[in-house]
């Protein structure tokens, strides 16, 4: 083993490595801190790279010789490497949304990146909400029972409003958990609302951003989406409203650990 990128965020630690010449990936949540730590120390690495917020204790506790990279220039180098290598003819200017705890937009190039808009809707909207209205507390079990319900239970339709044909789409939401104090919505349901109106609100925010900085491709990355299939159809579901590209990277979730490994 030469070198390793760390992820160290809230609630995963997230490793980029490289080994006979490939990279690979591996992650834990913080709750296996030890495990993953044991993991580590199986190997010598002959440079290590840390961001993420939990990137000053991790150095401090136990890679005293680490670099720290900043983890937004950590994200944007890491999403430019996986942009090329899952999408190597798409636009090398994109705007990148990175949906984590909150969701934050860059405008990222060949020549560099900068941060253009940040948000508290994201990763940690979902697990908070999700646990307040259902009790469920794990991310991949909140996922799996959203995508088993019906939005439609729980939001207010265009269609639901107006008979005639008012120049909108009748299936596109007119309130977000409109129907909450008079339907009884299963897990599900309410789930599925969630994830919905998550997509909703990072959409319109990522079209509009795109818009103002003029920017075709919109790519999105992090922990909340990459492995969120309800999140991404959700998302996906716009594109036919919008003249801006969406795509998600496969491995997005790794843009920082990748970025901090590329870094040393």
């Amino acid at each position: 083993m030469a070198k390793i990128g760390i992820d160290a965020g809230g609630s995963m630690i997230k490793l980029a490595f490289e080994q006979n010449g490939r990279i690979h990936f591996r992650k834990y949540p913080n709750a296996q801190t030890d495990t993953a730590l044991k993991w580590l120390k199986l190997f010598e690495w002959n440079d290590t790279a840390i961001t993420g917020s939990k990137a000053a204790y991790l150095k401090q506790a136990f890679f005293p010789d680490a670099s720290i990279l900043p983890e937004f220039d950590a994200v944007c180098t890491g999403a430019r490497w996986l942009k090329d290598r899952e999408y190597p003819h798409v636009n090398d200017e994109f705007l990148l949304v990175n949906i984590g705890t909150g969701t934050s937009w860059f405008k990222v190039s060949k020549k560099g990146h900068s941060r253009v808009l940040g948000s508290g809707i994201g990763g940690g909207t979902i697990m908070g909400l999700a646990q307040l209205l259902t009790g469920v507390q794990d991310f991949a079990k909140i996922t799996e029972l959203a995508s088993k319900g019906s939005k439609n239970k729980i939001d207010v339709l265009v269609k639901d409003l107006y008979e005639e044909d008012i120049g909108i789409n009748g299936s596109l939401t007119a309130s977000n958990f409109g129907y909450g104090n008079t339907l009884d919505g299963s897990k599900e349901d309410k789930l599925s609302s969630l994830f919905q109106m998550t997509a909703e609100t990072i959409v319109l925010m990522s079209q509009q951003a795109g818009t103002i900085h003029q920017i075709d491709q919109i790519i999105y990355a992090g922990g909340a989406v990459s492995v969120n299939m309800p999140l991404q159809k959700s998302i996906s579901s716009f594109d036919y409203l919008f003249p801006k590209s969406q795509l998600f990277l496969q491995d997005g979730q790794f843009c920082g650990a990748c970025g901090a490994l590329l870094s040393v």
